[in-house]
């Protein structure tokens, strides 16, 4: 009987077998596949952390953000909002002014009845000329916050830079 096994003569080289130790087709297969293994478990890790900056600095976000009253407003109905407060502030300042021109000045009243009733006057006057001055500083605070509102909105591709922001801000 004769060995039908492998031959181990020098003619093997010539018809294309390899020389020396065979690494078989399992072991290459698992160097590959250890390589492919560690490639996607660093690409699991660099988007873990990238989502867990994004994470973060959303959640610092939302701690330092101030309130934004007119984010559901459109934008046509904010420009609109910020003319009408427009108007109405020149018209209070109109108004303060006007009101200021007639301030009611005391004066000096030898009486004592007749000096309360001057400190009551003045101190009308000075209210409603403080009322005046409050309203025209509410409508100049409803106009900075339109405009800052506006301004944000107007931001070209304002969420795309947001979420870039996210990703890769430390």
């Amino acid at each position: 009987m004769r060995f039908q096994g492998r031959s181990n003569d020098r003619g093997d080289h010539r018809r294309g077998r390899r020389i020396g130790p065979k690494i078989g087709p399992k072991i290459g297969q698992r160097r590959e596949a250890g390589s492919v293994a560690v490639s996607l478990l660093l690409l699991a890790l660099l988007i873990g952390a990238g989502g867990y900056n994004y994470w973060r600095n959303f959640q610092r976000e939302q701690l330092d953000e101030r309130p934004r009253p007119f984010k559901t407003y459109e934008t046509a109905d904010l420009e609109s909002l910020r003319d009408a407060y427009t108007t109405e502030v020149s018209q209070a300042e109109g108004r303060f002014s006007a009101q200021n021109r007639r301030r009611v000045r005391p004066a000096s009243q030898p009486l004592m009845a007749e000096s309360v009733d001057e400190y009551e006057r003045v101190k009308r006057s000075s209210v409603k000329l403080r009322d005046l001055k409050a309203d025209v500083a509410e409508h100049e605070a409803r106009v900075r916050e339109i405009n800052r509102e506006l301004s944000f909105r107007s931001a070209q591709l304002a969420g795309v830079k947001l979420h870039i922001k996210r990703l890769i801000t430390l």
